[in-house]
């Protein structure tokens, strides 16, 4: 093999490295942005509740209560939910009080604290997607903290991500772009 291959097969593992470890993260993720003076959600992936007890049916729809960690991403409108316990939740992840979407998309989907809401009928590890925006907001007027936030169960877990992408371990940038940089590099002719 000719170095120059070579070193596009260093440089393409060192970016599939740090990609694939960006990528790497709970079944079910919901990702918060300030988009055109709005705040969207949006929520996307799986949820295997396996290991959860089940508490019943309950009436919900799109909100958030930042300062007691309610989130609920879906239509504004009411949706009857599934609900099960046995979830650890990682808290407040802001100081807003109650207030409801404006609009939105798809199935309701969420968390109160410790309960775990799923559309009425979902199948355990199929796909979910649902969004909610809270028109004319800002991550300041719902009192949202920009960060990470992770609710666990023995199964599965849902990563909040508000602002930002989450940023990648420090080592694994390094090893990436030292992959990538090793790549790219003449080698001087002998």
């Amino acid at each position: 093999m000719k170095c120059g291959v070579k070193r596009f097969l260093i440089a393409l593992v060192g970016s599939t490295l740090i990609i694939g470890i960006h990528n790497a993260q709970a079944a079910l993720v919901v990702d918060v942005a300030e988009t055109a003076g709005d705040v969207v959600f949006a929520a996307s992936g799986t949820v295997d509740f396996t290991g959860l007890s089940s508490f019943g049916l309950t009436v919900t729809q799109g909100a958030i209560t930042p300062v007691s960690g309610a989130l609920l991403v879906g239509p504004s409108i009411d949706a009857i939910t599934d609900g099960y316990e046995g979830v650890t939740a990682p808290g407040a992840f802001g100081t807003g009080n109650f207030i409801l979407a404006s609009t939105g998309t798809g199935e309701t989907f969420g968390f109160i604290s410790t309960l775990l809401l799923v559309p009425q009928g979902y199948a355990s590890s199929a796909p979910i997607a649902a969004t909610s925006k809270y028109a004319g907001a800002t991550f300041a007027s719902l009192g949202l903290t920009p960060g990470t936030y992770i609710w666990t169960w023995s199964s599965d877990s849902v990563t909040l991500r508000i602002g930002s992408a989450v940023p990648l371990p420090p080592a694994i940038v390094l090893l990436g772009s030292a992959l990538i940089g090793v790549g790219f590099t003449r080698r001087k002719p002998q």
